[in-house]
């Protein structure tokens, strides 16, 4: 439309915006809100960047420049060198000489000299009345974000755009994939949480993901946000903590999780995911990796009752392992079944397909779309594939190593490193205080009430679990060997030893004498 303007109505409506920027500038500072200062100083600034789009390198100044090409050929460099040298605000008929040109003022020559007129008015502007207050109210407003919700490292526009989803508590996954676009990244994670983060990765990229909601804490009625949700659908309830989830850390199991329920239900679960945040396994992971003490903020997803439950671990951008068990996932990653299990690498392809994909070539372009070695959790229903977790690997795994020795109880490497020493063999968590500290922990399965004791052994044995369960994640962040799915029978002949070495780079147990 302003392509089609005269010269001296594109200068009027430059005038009317500039008008607007001085009036939001002038608005903010007399504001004592902080806040409010600062989104008013957003708003001066963007009708100063409007104008800023229309003089340089927009589809109107562009007209210009092709036009005074037309009318002067090649030589239109030289002209707009003179039309440069020229008084830009003066527009009074001209003539004056080139080597080869005679320059007439014409409405294009008027429609340059207007351009090159705000082009010089917008750079004093900036740095004369724009740029003062701006960086003003950017200061102020920073300290204050800092003192409400600690230093994060954004700028400004990152931390107002924060603070307003905070005030919002509760939004679709789909609008936290739109931020995503908007580049404030991993800030976004100190609001929404490492899980609500994964998702909207997930959904950023085009994956299929079950329709989910974020509930960002605060003191406001929680049946009040959640009205809106559909009232005829069942539904997960999970933790999305901040930190969980993350690049070093997962807190991997240590949160509640409310699977299959109703509507009504979600109010009460919302409250128990919240208050898994203040458990003692929760401090003591706190206290073993010295990590600031998270704050909770909530998943609600829609429930979707799988038929296989699949959970994936990258080694490289070429292999990684798949695990999976029939029907809803939790037992897979509590560890507390033997789950079938896929190393996948060049050689070695899935034997699962979905719509004539093969399972691991879909989850290698995965990878490769987020652009990290990721941990995935998903599940397959009715032949369709639905992501349900995403996060970066936090510990590569190495299961490259094996061993052909029959003298060797055999299991799943799921922990690199190699540990000798007594045992401590406990049955469950009602034996916890018979735990010796720096033994091998040997027992069936562990669940997140275990993590006091895991911190403290100097490697874990047990008769369950695979790769991917809860054992083997928090060992790889500790640091200590682990070899987990050796079966009872093999955990029963350990249990009567005095003294084993585990390794688990080949996912072998020996007995010493």
């Amino acid at each position: 439309m302003i392509k089609s303007l005269s010269q001296k109505n594109v200068d009027l409506f430059i005038q009317k915006t500039r008008k607007k920027c001085l009036k939001y500038l002038e608005k903010s500072k007399i504001t004592k809100n902080i806040k409010k200062a600062w989104e008013l100083t957003r708003i001066a600034y963007a009708y100063y960047a409007f104008i800023e789009v229309i003089t340089e390198g927009s589809s109107y100044s562009e007209s210009i420049i092709n036009e005074l090409h037309s009318i002067y050929g090649e030589n239109y460099l030289k002209i707009t060198s003179q039309l440069d040298k020229f008084a830009p605000s003066v527009l009074t008929n001209f003539k004056f000489e080139t080597e080869d040109n005679k320059i007439d003022k014409n409405e294009i020559v008027d429609k340059y000299i207007i351009l090159k007129k705000w082009q010089d008015n917008q750079h004093t502007f900036h740095h004369e009345v724009l740029y003062p207050i701006l960086s003003k109210n950017d200061k102020e407003y920073k300290n204050y974000y800092v003192k409400k919700y600690g230093l994060i490292e954004s700028n400004s526009r990152a931390l107002l755009i924060l603070e307003n989803i905070r005030e919002q508590s509760f939004l679709p996954i789909d609008t936290l994939a739109i931020l995503i676009y908007i580049k404030i990244g991993q800030a976004l994670v100190s609001v929404v949480g490492g899980k609500n983060y994964g998702l909207a990765m997930l959904k950023k990229n085009g994956f299929k993901i079950p329709k989910a909601w974020v509930y960002i804490n605060t003191n406001k009625s929680i049946n009040k946000l959640i009205a809106n949700l559909p009232k005829n659908i069942h539904y997960a309830v999970r933790s999305s903590a901040i930190g969980e989830d993350g690049a070093q850390n997962s807190y991997a199991g240590l949160f509640t999780t409310v699977l299959d329920i109703p509507y009504n239900a979600v109010p009460l679960a919302i409250k128990q995911v919240n208050e898994s945040c203040n458990s003692n396994r929760v401090k003591t992971y706190v206290d073993k990796f010295k990590l600031q003490f998270p704050k909770m903020a909530v998943v609600i997803q829609k429930y979707i009752k799988a038929d296989l439950s699949r959970v994936w671990i990258g080694k490289d951008e070429n292999s990684g392992i798949l695990e999976w068990v029939a029907g809803n996932g939790d037992q897979l990653v509590s560890g507390k079944v033997k789950p079938n299990t896929e190393i996948i690498s060049k050689n070695k392809k899935s034997s699962i397909t979905i719509n004539d994909k093969s399972l691991d070539n879909i989850l290698l372009n995965y990878q490769k779309t987020i652009g990290n070695i990721c941990d995935f959790e998903f599940c397959i229903t009715n032949n369709e594939l639905y992501m349900l977790q995403y996060r970066p690997v936090t510990k590569l795994i190495d299961f490259t190593k094996n061993t052909n020795n029959k003298n060797l109880i055999k299991g799943i490497p799921a922990s690199k490193g190699v540990a000798q020493g007594e045992i401590s063999f406990l049955r469950d968590t009602d034996e916890i205080e018979k735990f010796k500290p720096n033994t091998i922990l040997l027992t069936y399965y562990t669940d997140p009430d275990w993590v006091e004791i895991m911190t403290k052994a100097k490697a874990i044995v047990t008769a369950e679990g695979g790769f991917l369960c809860h054992t083997a994640i928090i060992a790889r962040e500790l640091d200590i060997p682990c070899v987990t799915g050796i079966g009872y029978e093999n955990l029963d002949i350990l249990a009567n030893a005095k003294e084993i070495t585990v390794d688990g780079f080949s996912g072998t147990i020996k007995i010493n004498k």
